[in-house]
């Protein structure tokens, strides 16, 4: 995307844990997945840990990066998590919404502050949206690293985490 003479882009890595274990295990297992739009990139299927560390893939795209953060029940029974994500960082903005029959509703403030609670039967899904703007002003290289995570509110040490940092790769015209 070109604006004021400046090709407008980011960089996306994504990356996830190695830790695996095996699916139903517990009556409450979170499984967060990562999906880019675009190309797809699938991230975070049944590997499941804390922090999202591990394996990464990496991407250039323009200036708005949009991922699909999609959480699974993967336990034996109905169990609610509690999801939160980072928030945008100086040179970046993040929105997290859910696209649902009701139309679009922004759950930003719920995920970046105490999280936000979603109650799924086991293999249900949900989804949310998120949306990572670079400033146009934002300097090359500037970095915003993001993690989502869900724990389960009946068991905490039963949890997930997707992570991604997208960098600015900006080019001014001309240079």
């Amino acid at each position: 995307m070109w604006r004021g003479g400046t090709l407008l882009a980011v960089a996306l890595t994504l990356a996830l844990s190695p830790a695996v274990a095996a699916a139903g295990q517990t009556s409450a297992q979170p499984d967060l997945k990562m999906i880019g739009r675009g190309p797809t990139i699938l991230v975070g299927e049944d590997i499941y840990n804390a922090d999202g560390v591990g394996q990464q893939r990496s991407l250039i795209a323009q200036r708005h990066v949009t991922l699909d953060v999609v959480l699974e029940n993967e336990g034996s029974r109905a169990a609610s998590f509690v999801i939160q994500g980072s928030s945008g960082s100086a040179g970046f903005s993040v929105s997290y919404q859910r696209v649902g029959h009701s139309g679009v509703r922004d759950l930003t403030a719920e995920v970046v502050g105490q999280g936000l609670t979603w109650t799924l039967r086991p293999q249900a899904e949900r989804a949310l949206v998120v949306f990572i703007d670079a400033d146009t002003d934002a300097p090359l290289g500037v970095v915003q690293s993001l993690l989502v995570t869900a724990t389960s509110t009946t068991d905490p040490a039963s949890s997930d985490a997707v992570r991604a940092t997208v960098t600015n790769v900006s080019i001014p015209v001309g240079k």
